[in-house]
């Protein structure tokens, strides 16, 4: 997934990217994972580069598809699983240990999402990466691009 947007922080190897999350982060499955502004019409990612960036320029970012879609299902499949899995041990005792059995497993799955998260929020692979500054006077996005607001 590309994007377009603008330095607004630096500080050390963090660099903080504003986006507009009417761009290709609309269609996004982590787009709750992006620190939102005051009135929710920006969003800020924390990128990394290895080419000089300052704040105020404009920049292309990229996250790995493969890193969107395993976050996806972290996310979203991971703690269902554990609902199954707890369920199914449940039900083997009755049908209240089901109901019981798929709470703590849904509980088990989010907290080992959470620890997973605490993982791979530090590997460089799943931090969004600068690729390129970009010109001003180019379209901001392809909806801008079309005529489109």
């Amino acid at each position: 997934m590309e994007d377009i947007g603008v330095v607004k922080n630096i500080s050390g190897n963090r660099i903080e990217v504003e986006i507009d999350p009417g761009n290709a982060c609309g269609k996004c499955a982590n787009r709750s994972a992006c620190i939102p502004d005051e009135d929710g019409s920006k969003r800020t990612l924390i990128a990394r580069s290895d080419i000089e960036v300052n704040p105020g320029d404009s920049v292309q970012i990229n996250i790995e598809a493969g890193n969107v879609m395993f976050s996806a299902f972290l996310i979203f499949i991971f703690p269902l699983i554990f609902l199954g899995f707890g369920y199914i041990i449940g039900v083997k005792y009755s049908q209240s240990w089901a109901i019981y059995g798929s709470f703590i497993g849904l509980g088990l799955g989010f907290i080992l999402v959470w620890l997973i998260d605490l993982s791979i929020r530090k590997k460089k692979s799943f931090i969004p990466f600068i690729t390129k500054i970009v010109d001003d006077a180019q379209p901001r996005s392809l909806e801008v691009s079309k005529g489109k607001v």
